[in-house]
């Protein structure tokens, strides 16, 4: 299956290199050895190695690839490692993007993250739910505090739906994964006054694993949490 993944993505490329004038690198450092010019078109096959989530467009401005996005961007897309320390990259992340989507899993959260109201945040890669055996969750948080690890404010007022796959206004959490370590109190904090939407989230090893408070009209699909001590 991923064979074939890969020659669909080199059947497009081919595709996008024949109908532009698109300059395609292997990784982000690749592209950033090249001499591109203003207005230029790159792409990368993957942020460190070809087909590792982590590929992009890019448009050259003032002699610097600038990532080409329509409101949503791949965590992967801006370096991050597994096993390293993601709550900066994610909270700028979250900050700056609509729609932020997690295609890996692994990654460490020492600093707890907010999801702003508009924001979605998506992983891709959720196993099955109860698998005792399981331990490759998308987030591990270190915190170890009261602070809850994910928290979630959305405001009042009339919100308004676009068709899409997420609403425009309000929060969505879907796939979100966590592993509480060193006593964590809290995985996730969610008050939401808008629409909300949570789905496939699960929290284990907190305290308390998710915790809903002052939300209305907040929808509600799978969830899993409960506590293990670590």
């Amino acid at each position: 299956e991923q064979y074939r993944q890969e020659v669909r993505e080199l059947d497009k490329l081919c595709n996008e290199i024949a109908d532009h004038n698109v300059f395609v690198f292997e990784n982000f450092s690749d592209m950033n050895q090249y001499e591109l010019e203003d207005g230029w078109d790159a792409k990368t096959l993957g942020y460190y190695t070809p087909y590792d989530g982590g590929g992009a467009n890019y448009k050259i401005v003032s002699g610097n690839p600038v990532l080409i996005s329509d409101g949503t961007v791949v965590l992967e897309q801006l370096g991050v490692k597994k096993e390293a320390d993601v709550s900066d990259v994610l909270q700028n992340a979250l900050n700056n993007y609509q729609k932020v989507i997690v295609k890996g899993s692994g990654y460490k959260l020492y600093k707890p993250v907010r999801i702003p109201e508009n924001t979605s945040l998506v992983c891709t890669k959720t196993l099955s739910y109860l698998d005792d055996n399981d331990d490759h969750y998308h987030f591990n948080w270190y915190g170890g505090s009261n602070e809850p690890m994910f928290t979630t404010v959305s405001g009042n007022g009339i919100t308004s739906y676009v068709y899409d796959d997420y609403p425009k206004s309000g929060i969505e959490i879907k796939g979100v994964r966590i592993n509480g370590k060193n006593k964590a109190a809290m995985g996730f904090l969610i008050s939401a006054q808008r629409n909300t939407f949570i789905d496939r989230i699960a929290a284990r090893g907190f305290v308390i694993g998710i915790c809903v408070t002052r939300s209305w009209g907040i929808e509600i699909g799978q969830i899993e949490s409960h506590y293990n001590q670590l």
